[in-house]
């Protein structure tokens, strides 16, 4: 019986060490970029070791596959969640420790029958917490309250959506942070699009652009355009359309961003097929 209980015993012991030895394999160091591939169904799972009062940002660049993420507290309690962007975008993941311990982020696939896809995942800072911290991720809850909603399809979800971008670009406005506050623009834009209302949509996305301009962002210009692009064309202005979208291209190409370029194309072609041009749509694609 205590040859059994000692064998039982090593068995826990070892199974624990092995649990311990995979969490600390997926640790992540502050600077190093990882990449993954994901598949629907499954998840990936990643650490961070942070002190209370410290704050934590990474970057998960959608590759391939469109992701979502949850974020839990070193008790296992879940902190927040959620799926923002695009693929070919990042999904921007920043909070402060309430408490010591490894923060567990948890990767999964958010459409349900999505291909395997890849991400790259990247612990981008680690500081001690300041009162601008917290009002990037008072912005950044408020998007995605706003992405949330806005999938509910109905008017009354897309107006309560409009509500949370327009608080989150105040905060991203307060935190100093024009490409955010860009993004938060032009993701309302196209909000306001499907509300019907061409003057709001396209103000927004005109706003977003020397925003997006001031921070340097080539790839972020591109989504810019393209979308002021798009304001234009579901208004059936579309030699105006066409003309973001050739300037929208090329900075999605240079930038690196094939699901932006692809989506920029596909726009065109739509807004050729609607002057008639079937020719040129063919050869925009």
């Amino acid at each position: 019986m205590r040859l059994l209980a000692q064998f039982a015993l090593s068995i826990v012991v070892g199974g624990w060490l092995t649990a311990q030895a995979q969490i600390e394999s997926l640790l992540l160091e502050l600077g190093e970029k990882h990449a993954y591939e994901i598949t629907t169904g499954r998840s990936q799972e990643h650490y961070v070791l942070l002190r209370a009062g410290e704050f934590a940002q990474l970057h998960i660049t959608q590759r391939t596959v469109n992701i979502a993420v949850a974020v839990f507290d070193p008790a296992g309690k879940q902190l927040f969640a959620f799926d923002n962007n695009s693929i070919g975008e990042t999904e921007d993941v920043e909070l402060i420790a309430a408490a010591s311990g490894r923060h567990r982020l948890r990767v999964s696939a958010s459409e349900a029958h999505a291909p395997a896809g890849s991400y790259e995942i990247t612990l981008d800072v680690v500081s001690p917490g300041t009162n601008r911290h917290r009002t990037r991720i008072a912005a950044a809850r408020e998007v995605a309250l706003a992405t949330a909603a806005n999938r509910g399809g109905t008017r009354e979800a897309m107006v309560q959506a409009i509500r949370h971008f327009e608080a989150a670009r105040l905060q991203w406005h307060a935190a100093d942070d024009p490409g955010e506050e860009a993004r938060t623009l032009y993701m309302s834009a196209f909000v306001y699009i499907e509300l019907g209302d061409r003057e709001k949509a396209l103000s927004n996305a005109t706003e977003a652009l020397p925003l997006a301009r001031a921070a340097g962002n080539d790839r972020l210009i591109g989504r810019v355009l393209d979308c002021i692009g798009e304001v234009h064309n579901n208004f059936s202005e579309k030699k105006a359309s066409i003309d973001y979208y050739m300037q929208a291209l090329p900075l999605l190409q240079a930038s690196g961003d094939p699901a932006g370029q692809g989506q920029t194309l596909n726009n065109l072609g739509v807004a050729y097929f609607g002057m008639g041009g079937k020719t040129q749509s063919a050869g925009a694609v």
